[in-house]
């Protein structure tokens, strides 16, 4: 579900609900909002709470009417997604994903228009492979460019990778934190100079 509230705290409206499909368990939800107002609720859907399932999205206008029916952005089994909106009125979307065959989970985008429809295709985020990949988490910066940033089980480290506006990646990506003893929770936010702070346990 989800409430809208103007700068001063009050409300808009009354609460509503995001999915519209309602025969699994819909969980782990963030939303992102474009310089327009408009924004995109994710969320994951799972026959078994916390399950690998799959992810899903719906899109709003900035009055929160529905502009973007629910829908289904992947085929395989998933982890959890988070979305960031741009400035220009366009969002990305990443998540961990099951490789196909592979047994092992790597992070992936896709991007929309405020009216659903996919710019480009889906693009792996992470270079290395060699183990799980999990928990992705972004951030759009002023113009548009974006920073992904994400859990290598490999060595329990955070890491991350910078994206130009058209998606494209910036440079390889590095390490944010040496190996953890334990798989943290992480989040990222740029501010309005492009710098940009990952926080981590």
């Amino acid at each position: 579900v989800a409430r809208r509230f103007n700068s001063s705290g009050t409300e808009i409206g009354s609460k509503f609900q995001d999915n519209v499909v309602t025969t699994e368990n819909e969980h782990e939800a963030a939303v992102g909002v474009a310089g327009n107002g408009s924004f995109f609720v994710v969320w994951s859907s799972s026959a078994t709470l916390f399950e690998s399932g799959y992810v899903r999205a719906r899109g709003f206008n900035s009055s929160g009417n529905e502009v973007v029916p629910e829908f289904t952005l992947n085929a395989d089994a998933s982890g959890y997604a988070d979305v960031a909106g741009h400035p220009g009125g366009t969002f990305t979307v990443v998540w961990d994903e099951l490789v196909p065959g592979g047994g092992y989970y790597d992070i992936v985008a896709r991007r929309f228009n405020s009216s659903g429809t996919e710019i480009g295709s889906k693009f792996q985020v992470n270079t290395a492979t060699v183990d799980d990949q999990l928990d992705a988490a972004i951030a759009s910066g002023p113009s548009g460019e974006f920073v992904v940033a994400w859990v290598d089980d490999y060595d329990n480290g955070v890491k991350a990778r910078q994206f130009a506006s058209n998606g494209n990646p910036i440079a390889d990506q590095f390490n944010v934190s040496p190996g953890l003893t334990f798989l943290p929770d992480i989040d990222v936010a740029i501010g309005s100079g492009g710098q940009f702070v990952i926080a981590y346990e």
